[in-house]
């Protein structure tokens, strides 16, 4: 009998040895899983963000795009009045000087001077060209002109530039100084005297 209850004894300690070895093993499986399942967490947290960002991201580019097609909405109409603004300057740049008290021209004036302030109201502004050093991104050089001003300085100005908004609707079509040609090297030398000449 004693071998008996010392088998069971036995039995029962690798049963509960087997138990204790069987939770360990388990126990360890789920930490595994638990921790798997965190990362899996992570991954989809930081997958969420991204979404989220991005979405945000696509709101504010669609809404500045509706923005700027809002305020360059009239771009079209602002390229066709220009040219009417111009026909406005050249007409009165083909008056003679001595026309000044005239009725019909100071309307025509008055019209131009309307149309302009109507334009700044709605975002179309003067590119500054006259005197100012050329510059391609508002400029477009039709021609030269030999010139006492520094090369490359605009000159003449063929046709007004504008922008629209900061954006350029019209570059101004100009034309840039180029220094003389000497042709006379006695003129120079009566421009410019020579070191000791006059002592």
């Amino acid at each position: 009998m004693e071998l008996v209850a010392a088998v069971i004894g036995w039995v029962v300690a690798l049963g509960a040895g087997g138990f204790a070895l069987s939770l360990s093993h388990r126990r360890e499986e789920l930490a595994g899983l638990l921790s798997d399942a965190r990362r899996r967490g992570e991954a989809l947290e930081q997958s969420v963000r991204k979404a989220v960002d991005d979405r945000d991201t696509t709101v504010k580019r669609v809404r500045d795009q509706a923005s700027d097609e809002k305020r360059f909405a009239h771009e079209a109409l602002a390229r066709d009045v220009l040219d009417v603004l111009d026909n406005f300057e050249r007409a009165l740049e083909q008056l003679p000087d001595d026309i000044e008290e005239d009725p019909v021209l100071d309307g025509v004036r008055m019209t131009q001077t309307q149309l302009l302030a109507t334009l700044a109201r709605h975002g179309v502004e003067p590119v500054p060209a006259l005197g100012e050093p050329f510059d391609p991104a508002i400029h477009e050089a039709i021609g030269t002109q030999p010139s006492l001003e520094p090369p490359n300085t605009v000159v003449t100005v063929w046709q007004g530039g504008y922008r629209l908004h900061g954006r350029l609707l019209r570059a101004a079509k100009v034309v840039l100084a180029v220094e003389p040609e000497v042709t006379d090297v006695d003129e120079v030398t009566e421009e410019v005297p020579a070191s000791g000449a006059e002592e």
